[in-house]
C-alpha cells in the first residue's frame, strides 16, 4: 500500500475487465478540465476498437464519442469547469454529460466513479472508484482505490450509504435522472471485493448528505496517522481531543507553516515530502494543446501521446488524503476526498471508504519506514523556521471573491436573437 513505484493510471483504472464494455456510468468531481473529460470516453473508445488507427477515421470517432458520453453522467461544483482556450466541436457531445451542482454553504467536493461494464451471455459487473484526485491535468501525488464487484441475488446493507449518495446526486443538480434508478436497484445488490490484504468489511461514509453525519475520524483510537494536503487548526484539534491517540501528520509545507504552533505540538511526528523540484516535461504541453500540429482535434493528439507521454511527466505536490487509525489489533484505513479541514467535514458534499486489516500487517510504522515501504522515502520530518503570519484581510478579500465566483455561476443566463434591420444578419443580446 502507497508504494509510489506502483502507480495506477486513472485511465487504466476505467478500463474495463477484458471482453467488457462501458454500459453505463457515473461520476463525482470537484473541479472539471473538459480536455480530460473528452479523453475518457475516448478511453474507453480505445478498448473498444483495435487501436489509435481507428481514431483517424474522424467519422466512426465521433460517432463512438457520442455513443459513449450518452453513458456517462459527471457531477462537479458549479462554476469550476475548465474553460478550453479554444473551442472545439468535439466539446458538445459533453453538453448533457456534464452536471453542475450548487450548494449553499459548502462545497460539492467527491471524487468518485460507479461503472457497469456488460458482455455477452456474461454477468454484469461494477467497479467504484474513489479517489483525492479530481477530473483534471493536476499532476499532484493522489490516491485512487479500486472496487470491483459482482451482483448477487441478496441486497447488501453496506452498500446503502453509496445508494444513498448516487441517488442523491440528481437532487442536489436540480436534474431528475431515471436512467439511474434500474443501476442503483442493481448496486443494492452489489458485493464490493476489498483490496488484497484488508478483510471483507467495507465501509462507505458520505459526508455532507442528510443522515450522515458521522465519520470514523472522530473515534477513540490508539495511534492515528493524518495524510492530506490542506489542515485545519479547528479540526486537527478536535481529531487529536477525541481519538486520544498517538498522532501523525503528513501535509504541505505551506499548509503546516500557517497553522498554530500549539496544534504542531500535538502530533508526536510531522512529515512533508522531500522530492526534487518538478521540471516541466514539454511533452505535458501537448495534452494541454487544443490542436496539434497535425492538424488533428486535441483528444485525438493526447490519446495519442498518452503511452509516451505519462511515464515522463514529473508529479509533484501532495494531494492525497489519507486517515490510517490503529486500535487493538485491527488497523482501519479511510480515503478519499475529504482533508483534514472542518469545511470538509461540516459544510462540504464528500465521499470516503474505510477499509480494515490486521495490525500486525497494516500499521503505521511500516507505512513510514524507509526499510519496508517505498512512501517512507519520500518523506522527511518538517521544522517550522519562522512562524507564518496569516494576513486576514487577505483571507477575507479570497472568502469575498469567492462568494462573488458563485454567485455569478448561479446565475440563469439567457441569449436572445434579433434580426437585424437589413434582415440579413443578427445580433446577439446575452443577458
Amino acid at each position: 500500500m502507497l508504494d509510489p513505484h506502483g502507480r495506477k493510471l486513472y485511465l487504466e483504472a476505467l478500463k474495463p475487465p477484458a471482453g467488457y464494455t462501458l454500459d453505463r456510468g457515473v461520476a463525482t468531481t470537484y473541479s472539471l478540465d473538459l480536455l480530460t473529460l473528452l479523453i475518457v470516453p475516448l478511453s474507453f473508445v480505445l478498448f473498444d476498437y483495435e487501436g489509435v488507427d481507428d481514431l483517424k477515421d474522424q467519422t466512426k470517432m465521433l460517432e463512438a464519442l457520442q455513443r459513449t458520453s450518452e453513458r456517462l453522467r459527471i457531477y462537479c461544483q458549479r462554476g469550476r469547469i475548465n474553460v478550453p482556450r479554444v473551442n472545439h466541436l468535439l466539446y458538445s457531445y459533453l453538453e448533457k454529460t456534464v452536471l453542475e451542482v450548487d450548494l449553499t454553504g459548502g462545497a460539492f467536493h467527491p471524487k468518485t466513479w460507479l461503472l457497469r461494464f456488460t458482455a455477452h451471455d456474461r454477468p454484469a459487473v461494477y467497479r467504484f472508484i474513489c479517489l483525492s484526485r479530481n477530473l483534471t491535468f493536476d499532476k499532484s501525488w493522489d490516491t485512487l482505490l479500486a472496487l470491483d464487484g459482482h451482483l448477487l441475488d441478496t441486497i447488501q446493507s453496506e452498500n446503502k450509504p453509496l445508494l444513498d449518495f448516487l441517488s442523491g446526486l440528481p437532487v442536489l443538480a436540480g436534474h431528475p435522472d431515471q436512467g439511474l434508478d434500474w443501476m442503483l436497484e442493481e448496486v443494492q445488490r452489489v458485493k464490493f471485493e476489498a483490496p488484497p490484504g484488508f478483510n471483507e468489511t467495507l465501509s462507505f461514509f458520505p459526508l455532507g448528505i442528510d443522515g450522515y453525519t458521522h465519520t470514523p475520524l472522530m473515534e477513540e483510537a490508539e495511534k492515528l496517522l493524518i495524510v492530506s494536503p490542506f489542515v485545519s487548526d479547528g479540526l486537527l484539534k478536535r481529531v487529536t481531543e477525541m481519538t486520544g491517540a498517538e498522532c501523525v501528520l503528513i501535509s504541505r509545507l505551506e499548509s503546516l507553516d500557517a497553522l498554530e504552533q500549539n496544534t504542531l505540538e500535538r502530533f508526536k511526528r510531522i512529515f512533508v515530502l522531500d522530492e526534487p523540484e518538478a521540471n516541466e516535461a514539454p511533452e505535458a504541453d501537448i495534452l494541454r494543446d487544443e490542436v496539434d500540429h497535425t492538424g488533428k482535434p486535441d483528444a485525438v493528439a493526447a490519446v495519442e501521446e498518452h503511452e509516451q507521454i505519462e511515464p515522463h511527466i514529473n508529479r509533484t505536490g501532495l494531494h492525497a488524503k489519507l486517515f490510517v487509525m490503529e486500535k487493538g489489533k485491527t488497523t482501519k484505513v479511510l480515503t478519499g476526498s475529504a482533508n483534514a479541514t472542518l469545511a470538509a467535514f461540516h459544510g462540504n458534499v464528500e465521499f470516503m471508504v474505510e477499509m480494515q486489516g490486521e495490525r500486525k500487517r497494516i500499521n503505521i510504522n511500516n507505512l513510514l519506514s524507509a526499510d519496508k515501504n517505498p512512501f517512507g522515502t519520500m518523506l522527511r520530518e518538517y521544522r517550522r523556521t519562522v512562524e507564518t503570519v496569516v494576513d486576514h484581510e487577505v483571507v477575507k478579500l479570497e472568502l469575498k471573491v469567492e462568494d462573488i465566483r458563485r454567485k455569478i455561476a448561479a446565475c440563469t443566463f439567457e441569449l436572445r436573437a434579433f434580426a437585424s434591420e437589413q434582415g440579413k444578419t443578427y445580433d446577439l443580446e446575452m443577458s
